[in-house]
């Protein structure tokens, strides 16, 4: 009878308020919220340096935290939840005084004071670290490089070239052959010290100017190929390096007509070589979460001369080669430290 009467007592008053041509008002509530969402504000506290003692007392422990936003949105960790250590709660508050202001509550527009609750738990130490990489590759990779207050590069890289050149020989083999032109393809890691280690593989073809003077009778080719592939050794220099070469090289000089061909003609031998490369930069730098730890990617137009010996029996082909040439360079640099800026959501397109 009592639910009854109170029914009653609503339907009442609905039809004596629709009847003296009251309206009725639809309240609209915004509750306060972090502006950079949930995960940011966890990931704001995982950050914090606890040390190995005070991650082991909070391991799996749930902790509720009570903020009072005010109308501008700024908010003050109140209370809590979860431990009794003071200097647990200590470092806790002393972070949440360094939170961007939270999107305040709204009642029709119109903002107010409000309490915010979060409950938020800390794993073992090596699950938060793990977490903690997780969501910060998130972070970086969503971030623009205007996002960031700093970064700051290690010296550590890993690089590819290709590109493009001319190429002269000097000595014995300038008497065969004439200025030619090919492609060349640079792989290589820098290490931290600003040493180089890598792979080189370069392709040319030049016009013969005499035929050599081999036994086969077979024609010789008229622009007969020369290939080198080989390892590199180096040092960068601010942004140029200097790349000692050792590969092996051939050059075609008949046709192989058969897997089988026994008068097939090709020379073989070893060619030592020093290459000195410039890059210039264009673009800006793209930051990329690499293999487990922030890196920036950078495209550069290269520059190229070298010159190297080759060293063989036949004397025809024995002598030197210089090349120049222009490429496209990409370099991945691994990141040391960075600082993304406090508001950097506000200007990223992928909000």
């Amino acid at each position: 009878m009592r639910h009854f009467a109170n029914i009653l007592s609503c339907m009442l008053f609905l039809g004596f308020s629709i009847a003296n041509g009251q309206e009725i008002k639809t309240i609209v509530v915004q509750k306060a919220e972090p502006k950079d969402g949930l995960n940011n504000l966890a990931i704001h506290f995982y950050s914090i340096d606890f040390t190995k003692e005070q991650r082991l007392s909070i391991k799996n422990v749930e902790f509720e935290f009570i903020f009072l936003v005010d109308s501008f949105g700024k908010p003050t960790l109140k209370e809590v939840n979860g431990t009794a250590d003071k200097n647990i709660i200590d470092s806790l508050k002393i972070s949440a005084e360094k939170l961007q202001n939270f999107n305040p509550k709204k009642v029709n527009g119109v903002a107010e004071e409000s309490i915010y609750f979060m409950k938020l738990t800390f794993p073992s130490y090596r699950m938060t670290e793990e977490r903690l990489k997780y969501l910060q590759s998130e972070a970086f990779q969503e971030a623009k490089l205007e996002d960031f207050e700093k970064i700051e590069k290690a010296n550590s890289s890993f690089d590819i070239i290709f590109g493009g050149g001319f190429n002269h020989f000097i000595g014995n083999p300038s008497k065969q052959l004439k200025t030619g032109g090919g492609f060349k393809m640079d792989l290589f890691f820098t290490t931290e010290n600003r040493y180089s280690f890598g792979l080189n593989m370069s392709f040319y073809g030049n016009t013969l100017k005499t035929p050599y003077n081999i036994s086969s009778k077979r024609d010789q080719l008229k622009t007969p190929p020369t290939m080198f592939v080989g390892g590199i050794i180096g040092r960068k220099i601010k942004h140029a390096s200097i790349n000692f070469e050792f590969k092996a090289f051939v050059q075609n000089i008949t046709e192989k007509i058969s897997e089988n061909d026994k008068d097939w003609v090709q020379f073989k031998g070893w060619s030592p070589g020093i290459t000195f490369n410039y890059p210039i930069k264009i673009g800006k730098y793209i930051p990329r979460f690499q293999y487990g730890e922030p890196s920036v990617y950078n495209n550069c137009i290269n520059l190229n001369f070298g010159i190297k010996s080759l060293v063989l029996a036949e004397k025809q082909v024995s002598g030197h080669m210089i090349e120049f040439g222009l490429g496209y360079r990409l370099a991945n640099t691994r990141v040391k430290s960075y600082k993304l800026k406090e508001n950097w959501k506000k200007h990223s397109p992928h909000k």
